[in-house]
């Protein structure tokens, strides 16, 4: 894993409970991912998913989730998840009635 993905994943990793300083740093760790070409490591995209949830998020999250060109079960389980933990909606509903069967 590269240096500078390993760091980026492991600051939302760690700081994912702290939604206050996650939001201040969100747009410039989105920044450097998109600066340093991540964007095709789902790894790394699925991430930056989980961040903007946990900082409650969702519009973010939802534009990011759609615009994403991979989606995979964890891509599905964080934004179902992401809108779950903070307040359980009709949105995480429709969002499970929509996950695909072929993931």
């Amino acid at each position: 894993m590269y240096p500078l993905m390993t760091t980026i994943y492991h600051s939302f990793s760690s700081n994912s409970t702290h939604s206050e300083k996650l939001d201040s740093i969100s747009p410039k760790l989105h920044a450097a991912v998109t600066k340093h070409g991540f964007e095709s490591n789902l790894l790394v995209m699925n991430s930056i998913l989980d961040m903007y949830c946990r900082c409650s998020c969702f519009s973010k999250a939802n534009r990011y989730f759609y615009e994403m060109n991979q989606r995979d079960l964890i891509t599905w389980n964080t934004l179902i998840a992401g809108y779950e933990r903070s307040n359980p909606t009709e949105t995480s509903r429709n969002l499970l009635t929509g996950l695909p069967e072929n993931i």
